[in-house]
């Protein structure tokens, strides 16, 4: 049972809050290659359910109205939660995984490693943060204990913006300046229109083209020969600037030695009637 209420939820909080202090006592706290994983995805599900966050828009927004959950309701929908994950997981999918963490735009200490394919979708030139959307997961699971962490996180980031991380755009230098003539064109259109902040977020757009220029530079050491790519990234728009960002990382491609580049539309996004999302392949050859 629920009720609505223009003020917070005190009481939601108490019990997801006494919840956790649960699983702690029985798990432990949330940790990296932690057998009890899946427990902690299920906690993180449980405070999506019963948040009054409202997902129907690329940034994480509040409803006006807030829903207050009783104790048996939020201890049902946790089992009901963690149950479908645990039978999810009964399934054993084929084939090996390893999680390395590395700076994407500085890819070293993998001499062992060659890829023959590359899937990703990497962070677009919108100013949109990944870590703001998360943040309210990685404090309950502790991996942030203060805001200011979040900022030198999504300072290390490609394209990340949030907090501390846009203030150092002012101050941050470019290291890389054989980049595509047309970056910089449209980095000072941004920087000339008329828009609030327009010489800020003109250097965010070139750091974010100068970042995935340093990626696929360094991408190339641990490329097999004849390896493929498929880049999933999004155009965006500046005071009326359109960012081209197929376009623009095609040429970095093709400056870097890549071949065979293609780009395609793969789907309309829903935010502007000018935004798409794209798929660009590329091949390499290492003789």
């Amino acid at each position: 049972m629920s009720q609505f209420n223009t003020s917070g939820s005190k009481q939601t909080l108490k019990i997801l809050a006494a919840l956790r202090t649960a699983l702690v006592n029985q798990f432990g706290e949330p940790a990296e290659d932690s057998d009890y994983s899946l427990v902690w995805v299920a906690f993180c599900r449980l405070v999506i359910e019963t948040s009054s966050a409202a997902f129907n828009h690329v940034s994480m927004s509040f409803n006006d109205q807030v829903t207050h959950f009783e104790i048996e309701y939020v201890e049902q929908l946790f089992l009901s939660i963690l149950g479908f994950i645990l039978k999810t997981a009964e399934i054993k999918i084929p084939g090996d995984a390893r999680v390395m963490k590395m700076d994407a735009r500085n890819i070293s200490g993998l001499e062992d490693i060659k890829v023959n394919k590359v899937i990703t979708s990497p962070p677009y030139p919108n100013r949109i943060s990944y870590i703001r959307e998360l943040r309210p997961y990685m404090y309950w699971t502790k991996f942030l204990n203060e805001a200011k962490e979040a900022g030198e996180l999504d300072w290390l980031a490609i394209g990340g913006t949030w907090g501390i991380a846009t203030s150092r755009l002012l101050s941050w230098r470019i290291q890389e300046e054989n980049l595509p003539e047309e970056v910089f064109s449209t980095v000072e259109r941004i920087e000339i229109s008329n828009g609030k902040n327009a010489q800020l977020l003109s250097i965010y757009v070139l750091k974010y083209f100068h970042d995935m220029h340093l990626h696929l530079s360094s991408m190339r050491s641990v490329l097999q020969d004849k390896a493929e790519l498929h880049y999933i990234v999004g155009n965006s728009t500046f005071f009326g600037n359109m960012v081209d960002t197929a376009s623009l990382l095609s040429t970095s491609m093709r400056l870097l030695g890549y071949s065979d580049i293609q780009s395609e539309i793969i789907r309309k996004r829903n935010c502007n009637k000018a935004l798409y999302e794209y798929c660009i392949s590329a091949n390499w050859s290492a003789t």
